[in-house]
């Protein structure tokens, strides 16, 4: 049987996620309180895979984002939320990340977490653009030389290792017949694929190592700013 290759992800609407007036009172409550007073809600963020509230909010105190899940009955964001929070403080100064300002696990199933807001931030241009790709990659390049050697903070987080070699084989599978290339966007460099293929299989030496890894690195994972650099998001 081979294998499909969904469309390429159209990554601002691929989650469908509440509004802050869809939140109970006492989570908007808790919420504003932070914020310093009245909250102006901006529109549920429409990327990501999850369906926690996520949108930027702006009160007295300035805007944050927030997320937001109900631990009762999504088990399996509400552990991601602690370990992205987790993650997020261990992290070192120079990576470029919005920094959590607070986490509220609440005893009724809820889970509360507020960032810095990155100004107007957006996702890179699909496909990639030469500006949005160079912000991106100069952003990875300081992340990569931060973590090159994992902090103590980091370690004491408890630090997971690569996956399987299965876990990147899309261009073998593709070369080897597994996956048909019609599914492939337009704009993919067909003629490439050996070249490709025979690099993915070089991919648990390339990595080998003692160095952290972002692990999830997709567009709607990278927000730019106002000033066009580029901010990495979501450590979990």
């Amino acid at each position: 049987m081979s294998n499909t290759i969904t469309p390429r992800l159209q990554y601002s609407s691929t989650a469908v996620r509440p509004r802050w007036a869809d939140l109970p009172q006492d989570v908007r409550r808790l919420v504003s309180r932070h914020l310093g007073g009245v909250v102006d809600a901006g529109p549920s963020a429409g990327s990501g895979f999850t369906s926690g509230f996520a949108a930027v909010l702006h009160g007295a105190n300035g805007p944050e984002f927030v997320k937001a899940v109900d631990a009762l009955e999504n088990t399996v964001i509400a552990d991601c939320y602690r370990r992205e929070a987790l993650i997020n403080q261990a992290l070192p100064a120079e990576v470029p990340t919005p920094r959590l300002r607070w986490i509220e696990d609440q005893a009724d199933g809820w889970i509360v977490l507020g960032f810095d807001a990155v100004k107007d931030g957006r996702m890179p241009s699909a496909p990639w653009n030469p500006v949005d790709l160079a912000a991106t990659l100069d952003a990875w390049t300081v992340t990569a030389e931060a973590l090159s050697t994992p902090s103590e903070a980091l370690q004491q987080v408890g630090l997971e290792p690569i996956g399987d070699d299965s876990d990147f084989a899309d261009w073998r599978g593709l070369v080897g017949g597994a996956s048909s290339t019609k599914a492939l966007p337009t704009w993919v460099p067909t003629n490439w694929l050996e070249t490709l293929a025979e690099l993915e299989t070089q991919w648990r030496q390339a990595v080998a190592g003692d160095a952290v890894l972002h692990h999830d690195l997709r567009q709607d994972n990278v927000l730019l700013d106002t000033n066009g650099s580029a901010w990495i998001c979501d450590w979990n």
